[in-house]
Protein backbone atom coordinates (compact mmCIF):
# COMPACT_ATOMS: atom_id res chain seq x y z
CA UNK A 1 0.00 0.00 0.00
CA UNK A 2 1.36 3.57 -0.90
CA UNK A 3 1.54 5.94 1.54
CA UNK A 4 -1.13 8.75 1.82
CA UNK A 5 0.46 11.85 0.34
CA UNK A 6 0.14 14.87 2.63
CA UNK A 7 1.67 17.57 4.07
CA UNK A 8 2.53 15.33 7.02
CA UNK A 9 4.47 13.12 5.15
CA UNK A 10 5.88 15.70 2.60
CA UNK A 11 6.85 18.75 5.16
CA UNK A 12 7.32 22.44 4.03
CA UNK A 13 10.60 23.76 4.80
CA UNK A 14 11.39 20.21 6.90
CA UNK A 15 8.25 21.69 9.21
CA UNK A 16 5.09 19.31 9.19
CA UNK A 17 1.39 20.51 9.88
CA UNK A 18 1.52 18.80 13.15
CA UNK A 19 4.85 21.17 14.22
CA UNK A 20 3.27 24.39 12.70
CA UNK A 21 0.05 23.91 14.56
CA UNK A 22 1.65 23.00 17.64
CA UNK A 23 4.11 26.38 17.12
CA UNK A 24 1.11 28.51 16.19
CA UNK A 25 -0.53 27.49 19.71
CA UNK A 26 2.36 28.27 21.62
CA UNK A 27 2.39 31.51 20.00
CA UNK A 28 -1.22 32.07 20.69
CA UNK A 29 -1.00 31.44 24.37
CA UNK A 30 2.60 33.63 24.66
CA UNK A 31 0.78 36.33 23.20
CA UNK A 32 -2.21 36.14 26.26
CA UNK A 33 0.46 35.61 28.88
CA UNK A 34 2.79 39.12 27.64
CA UNK A 35 -0.90 40.56 27.37
CA UNK A 36 -1.46 39.69 31.08
CA UNK A 37 1.92 40.32 32.39
CA UNK A 38 3.95 41.86 29.92
CA UNK A 39 6.91 40.37 28.14
CA UNK A 40 9.74 40.98 30.72
CA UNK A 41 6.88 40.05 33.62
CA UNK A 42 6.98 36.80 31.79
CA UNK A 43 9.42 33.93 32.37
CA UNK A 44 10.17 31.26 29.77
CA UNK A 45 9.21 28.69 32.79
CA UNK A 46 5.40 29.74 32.85
CA UNK A 47 5.39 29.78 29.05
CA UNK A 48 6.66 25.74 29.34
CA UNK A 49 4.27 25.32 31.94
CA UNK A 50 1.50 26.80 30.06
CA UNK A 51 2.18 25.15 27.01
CA UNK A 52 2.67 22.00 28.89
CA UNK A 53 6.57 21.43 27.92
CA UNK A 54 9.90 21.43 29.26
CA UNK A 55 12.33 24.43 28.61
CA UNK A 56 14.28 22.04 25.78
CA UNK A 57 10.63 21.19 24.26
CA UNK A 58 9.88 24.52 24.01
CA UNK A 59 13.09 25.97 22.75
CA UNK A 60 12.75 23.15 19.70
CA UNK A 61 9.01 25.11 18.84
CA UNK A 62 10.42 28.47 19.04
CA UNK A 63 13.98 29.34 19.55
CA UNK A 64 14.01 31.68 21.31
CA UNK A 65 11.64 34.22 23.95
CA UNK A 66 12.44 37.04 21.51
CA UNK A 67 11.31 34.80 18.35
CA UNK A 68 7.68 34.56 20.03
CA UNK A 69 7.71 38.58 19.89
CA UNK A 70 8.37 38.58 16.40
CA UNK A 71 6.02 36.37 15.44
CA UNK A 72 3.27 38.04 17.51
CA UNK A 73 4.29 41.36 15.77
CA UNK A 74 4.33 39.54 12.41
CA UNK A 75 0.59 38.38 13.00
CA UNK A 76 -0.72 41.64 13.18
CA UNK A 77 2.00 43.49 10.43
CA UNK A 78 1.07 40.44 7.98
CA UNK A 79 -2.42 41.02 7.54
CA UNK A 80 -2.45 44.71 7.97
CA UNK A 81 -0.07 45.00 4.90
CA UNK A 82 -1.48 42.56 2.38
CA UNK A 83 -4.82 43.66 3.21
CA UNK A 84 -4.29 47.58 2.70
CA UNK A 85 -2.25 46.66 -0.56
CA UNK A 86 -5.21 45.08 -1.95
CA UNK A 87 -7.26 48.27 -0.65
CA UNK A 88 -4.62 50.67 -1.90
CA UNK A 89 -5.11 49.11 -5.74
CA UNK A 90 -8.74 49.38 -5.56
CA UNK A 91 -10.25 52.14 -8.19
CA UNK A 92 -12.48 54.06 -5.92
CA UNK A 93 -12.72 57.21 -3.85
CA UNK A 94 -10.16 57.73 -0.72
CA UNK A 95 -13.66 57.70 1.18
CA UNK A 96 -14.24 54.78 0.42
CA UNK A 97 -10.96 52.60 0.84
CA UNK A 98 -10.79 54.46 4.12
CA UNK A 99 -14.06 52.96 5.43
CA UNK A 100 -12.10 49.52 4.25
CA UNK A 101 -9.19 50.02 6.04
CA UNK A 102 -11.15 50.69 9.16
CA UNK A 103 -13.09 47.22 8.50
CA UNK A 104 -9.91 46.31 8.42
CA UNK A 105 -8.27 47.48 11.69
CA UNK A 106 -11.51 46.55 13.88
CA UNK A 107 -11.42 42.96 13.06
CA UNK A 108 -7.55 42.88 13.41
CA UNK A 109 -8.48 43.86 16.91
CA UNK A 110 -11.34 41.47 17.18
CA UNK A 111 -9.54 38.81 16.30
CA UNK A 112 -5.66 39.32 18.10
CA UNK A 113 -6.94 41.38 21.25
CA UNK A 114 -3.86 39.51 22.45
CA UNK A 115 -1.84 40.35 19.68
CA UNK A 116 -2.79 43.36 19.16
CA UNK A 117 -2.00 44.76 22.63
CA UNK A 118 1.59 43.08 22.63
CA UNK A 119 1.79 44.59 18.89
CA UNK A 120 1.22 48.26 20.72
CA UNK A 121 2.94 47.98 23.83
CA UNK A 122 6.50 45.61 23.30
CA UNK A 123 7.28 46.68 20.32
CA UNK A 124 10.72 48.15 22.65
CA UNK A 125 11.63 45.10 23.60
CA UNK A 126 12.72 44.33 20.19
CA UNK A 127 16.45 45.55 19.31
CA UNK A 128 18.59 46.27 16.30
CA UNK A 129 17.39 45.48 12.95
CA UNK A 130 14.20 43.28 14.30
CA UNK A 131 13.22 46.66 15.84
CA UNK A 132 13.94 48.99 12.23
CA UNK A 133 12.15 45.88 10.36
CA UNK A 134 9.07 46.58 12.78
CA UNK A 135 9.25 50.61 11.83
CA UNK A 136 9.44 50.35 8.40
CA UNK A 137 6.36 47.97 8.20
CA UNK A 138 4.32 49.83 10.42
CA UNK A 139 5.60 52.96 8.20
CA UNK A 140 4.52 51.02 5.16
CA UNK A 141 0.61 50.45 6.22
CA UNK A 142 0.16 53.98 7.89
CA UNK A 143 2.06 56.02 4.38
CA UNK A 144 -1.31 54.48 2.66
CA UNK A 145 -3.56 56.09 5.06
CA UNK A 146 -1.54 59.01 4.78
CA UNK A 147 -1.85 59.36 0.93
CA UNK A 148 -5.54 58.62 0.91
CA UNK A 149 -6.30 61.40 3.04
CA UNK A 150 -3.50 63.64 1.60
CA UNK A 151 -5.53 62.80 -1.67
CA UNK A 152 -9.03 63.33 -0.01
CA UNK A 153 -8.13 66.33 0.91
CA UNK A 154 -6.55 67.39 -2.49
CA UNK A 155 -9.45 66.38 -4.65
CA UNK A 156 -11.66 69.04 -1.97
CA UNK A 157 -13.75 65.86 -0.75
CA UNK A 158 -11.78 66.40 3.11
CA UNK A 159 -11.37 69.67 4.89
CA UNK A 160 -8.39 69.31 6.48
CA UNK A 161 -5.69 71.58 7.74
CA UNK A 162 -3.04 69.18 8.77
CA UNK A 163 -3.13 65.56 7.52
CA UNK A 164 -0.30 64.18 9.98
CA UNK A 165 -2.83 64.59 12.85
CA UNK A 166 -5.75 64.01 11.48
CA UNK A 167 -4.00 60.56 10.22
CA UNK A 168 -2.90 60.07 14.20
CA UNK A 169 -6.48 60.66 15.17
CA UNK A 170 -8.18 58.00 12.78
CA UNK A 171 -5.17 55.24 13.55
CA UNK A 172 -5.78 56.26 17.29
CA UNK A 173 -9.35 56.10 17.04
CA UNK A 174 -9.37 52.23 15.74
CA UNK A 175 -5.97 50.79 17.10
CA UNK A 176 -6.97 51.73 20.93
CA UNK A 177 -10.46 49.42 20.06
CA UNK A 178 -9.11 46.41 21.16
CA UNK A 179 -9.07 47.31 25.12
CA UNK A 180 -13.20 47.37 24.93
CA UNK A 181 -13.64 45.25 21.53
CA UNK A 182 -15.42 41.54 22.01
CA UNK A 183 -15.80 39.30 19.41
CA UNK A 184 -19.21 38.38 21.22
CA UNK A 185 -20.22 41.92 21.72
CA UNK A 186 -23.71 43.89 20.88
CA UNK A 187 -21.97 45.44 17.63
CA UNK A 188 -20.14 43.59 14.51
CA UNK A 189 -16.64 44.99 13.71
CA UNK A 190 -18.51 46.17 10.63
CA UNK A 191 -21.05 48.11 12.42
CA UNK A 192 -18.74 49.49 14.70
CA UNK A 193 -16.45 51.03 11.88
CA UNK A 194 -20.00 52.82 10.16
CA UNK A 195 -19.98 54.26 13.65
CA UNK A 196 -16.27 55.41 14.08
CA UNK A 197 -16.48 56.09 10.33
CA UNK A 198 -19.91 58.84 10.84
CA UNK A 199 -18.12 60.48 13.85
CA UNK A 200 -14.85 61.04 12.20
CA UNK A 201 -15.64 61.80 8.63
CA UNK A 202 -18.71 64.10 9.35
CA UNK A 203 -16.37 66.24 11.05
CA UNK A 204 -13.85 66.82 8.05
CA UNK A 205 -16.47 66.78 4.96
CA UNK A 206 -19.47 69.17 4.07
CA UNK A 207 -22.08 67.27 6.23
CA UNK A 208 -23.83 66.57 3.24
CA UNK A 209 -23.89 62.69 4.47
CA UNK A 210 -21.12 61.17 2.93
CA UNK A 211 -20.38 58.20 4.91
CA UNK A 212 -24.18 57.10 4.28
CA UNK A 213 -24.09 57.61 0.27
CA UNK A 214 -20.90 55.37 0.06
CA UNK A 215 -23.04 52.59 1.99
CA UNK A 216 -23.97 51.07 -0.93
CA UNK A 217 -20.78 50.40 -3.01
CA UNK A 218 -18.93 48.67 0.05
CA UNK A 219 -19.69 46.01 -0.65
CA UNK A 220 -18.61 45.55 -4.22
CA UNK A 221 -15.50 46.70 -2.95
CA UNK A 222 -14.99 44.51 -0.04
CA UNK A 223 -15.07 41.55 -2.94
CA UNK A 224 -11.69 43.37 -4.38
CA UNK A 225 -10.10 43.90 -1.48
CA UNK A 226 -10.57 39.97 -0.27
CA UNK A 227 -12.21 41.14 2.82
CA UNK A 228 -14.81 38.85 4.06
CA UNK A 229 -15.49 39.56 7.42
CA UNK A 230 -19.09 40.36 8.99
Amino acid sequence: MQPIDTEESHPKNGRTAKFERRRNEIIDLSARLFAQHSFAGTGVAEISDEAGLGKGGLYYYIGSKETLLIEIHERVMDPLIEATARIEAIDSSPLIRLRLISELLLQVASDRPDHLWVFMHEYRALHGELLERFRRRRRQYEEVVFKLFEQGAAEGAFQIEDVRITVLGFLGMHNFAYQWLRADGPLTTREISEAFCRIFFEGITDGSGAIGAVADDLDQYRQLAALHWT
